[in-house]
C-alpha cells in the first residue's frame, strides 16, 4: 500500500470498459493506476495514455499479478475471463473488482468468494448501477419505508433493433452469457438490491429475432421471480424495439416509485438526481479503495451480488427446461451477505 494511503491499482482488459474505468481511476484521489494490461499492446498503450502519461502499459498480465507494489486489479476481460483471471489475482494476493457478470457459473462465483475470503481479501463486482444517484435514492425510499412494503417491481430495459454491441466474444454464450449474463446482470441485480430480497423462485422465458441469433443466446427475455420478502420481481429486455426504454417501477403497499433516467417519482412527487460524467464509476471506485483501506464490506461486495448470481442462473435453467425453477435447485453454497 503506499504510503499516502493511496490503492495502487492495475487494469487488465483495455477495450472500451478497460477505457472508462481508466479515465474514472485518474479521478478518484484515493487511487493510483499504476500499470494497463491487454494482450493488444498497442491498446493497452491507448489506455494507459488515456489516464495519465505516468502510467506503465504491457501486454504480460502474469508479470503484473506477481507485482508486490500492485495492491489491486481491475479485472475488465471478455466475461468467460473473469472467474480464472480473478481467482490467479487473488492467489497472488491482490484485492480485485471484477466487471459484471461476477462469472458465467455459480460454481465460479462460489469459488470468487470463497478464495477472496481465505485470503482476507476484498473481491467487488462492478455492479455500477448500484452507485448512481437516482437507484441509490430509490433504494434509500424504499428502505425508508415510504411505499410501505414492496409488492412488485418491474425493471425493462428496451434496445433499439441493431444496437447491440459487436465485439466478436459478444456472438457465442460460452464467452460472453448472453444478453442474459450481459445487461441481464445490471438489471436484475438492481430489481433485487432495490427492494433488498433474495430470489426464492424463477421463471424465464427467452426468443429470438432471429435464426443466426440462437449462438448469441435469446435476445428477447421475460423473467419474473419470487423474492423471500414476499414480493415479486419481473425484468423484461428486448434487443428488437423500435423505441427504447429503460426504466423501473416499486408498487408498494402504501404507494409506488418509478425511476427513468435521472428523474425519480415517489407517489407522484418527482425528484432531479443527475448523473456527472463518468460518476457512477468514481462513485464505484472510491467506495471499493475505502474498502480495502477500512478493511470493510463494499457496497458491491461479492456476497452482496450472489442473489443476482442465483437469480440468473435459476433464469438460465428455466429457460432451458421451460419450467419454474426453486433457487435452492442451483444455489448449494448459499453465499449471502453474513
Amino acid at each position: 500500500m503506499a504510503g499516502d494511503q493511496r490503492l495502487r491499482v492495475a487494469i487488465i482488459g483495455c477495450g472500451g470498459i478497460g477505457k472508462a474505468h481508466a479515465t474514472t481511476l485518474r479521478d478518484v484521489p484515493t487511487t493510483e493506476l499504476v500499470v494497463t494490461v491487454d494482450l493488444d499492446e498497442e491498446r493497452a498503450k491507448e489506455t494507459a495514455l488515456v489516464a495519465g502519461s505516468e502510467v506503465r502499459w504491457t501486454k504480460d498480465a502474469g508479470a503484473v499479478l506477481s507485482d508486490p507494489d500492485i495492491d489491486a486489479v481491475g479485472v475488465l476481460l471478455p466475461n468467460h475471463l473473469h472467474a480464472p483471471v480473478t481467482l490467479e489475482a487473488l492467489r497472488q494476493g491482490k484485492h480485485v473488482l471484477v466487471e459484471k457478470p461476477m462469472a458465467l457459473t455459480l460454481s465460479d462465483c462460489a469459488a470468487m468468494i470463497m478464495e477472496a475470503e481465505q485470503r482476507s481479501l476484498q473481491l467487488s463486482v462492478g455492479q455500477v448501477l448500484r452507485f448512481r444517484d437516482s437507484l441509490m435514492f430509490g433504494r434509500q425510499v424504499v428502505a425508508d419505508g415510504q411505499i410501505g412494503q414492496p409488492v412488485a417491481s418491474v425493471r425493462r430495459r428496451y434496445a433499439r433493433r441493431g444496437s447491440a454491441t459487436q465485439r466478436p466474444w459478444d456472438f457465442d454464450t460460452k464467452t460472453s452469457g448472453g444478453l442474459l449474463y450481459g445487461n441481464g446482470s445490471h438489471e436484475m441485480d438492481a430489481l433485487l438490491w432495490m427492494v433488498g430480497a433474495r430470489p426464492v423462485e424463477v421463471y424465464a422465458h427467452g426468443g429470438f429475432l432471429a435464426t443466426e441469433d440462437e449462438r448469441r443466446g435469446p435476445t428477447e427475455l421475460s423473467i419474473m421471480v419470487s423474492t423471500d420478502r414476499g414480493g415479486s420481481i419481473t425484468l423484461l429486455m428486448s434487443r428488437g424495439m423500435s423505441q427504447g426504454a429503460w426504466d423501473h417501477w416499486v408498487v408498494g403497499t402504501e404507494g409506488d416509485m418509478y425511476i427513468a433516467g435521472n428523474k425519480v417519482s415517489v407517489c407522484g412527487t418527482t425528484h432531479d438526481k443527475p448523473l456527472a460524467s463518468n460518476e457512477d464509476f468514481r462513485n464505484e471506485w472510491t467506495d471499493f479503495a475505502a474498502a480495502v483501506l477500512e478493511n470493510r464490506r463494499s457496497a458491491a461486495d461479492a456476497r452482496t451480488v450472489w442473489g443476482t448470481m442465483v437469480a440468473l442462473e435459476a433464469a438460465k435453467l428455466s429457460i432451458e427446461s421451460g419450467r419454474l425453477v426453486k433457487a435452492s435447485e442451483v444455489d448449494s453454497w448459499e453465499l449471502y451477505e453474513n
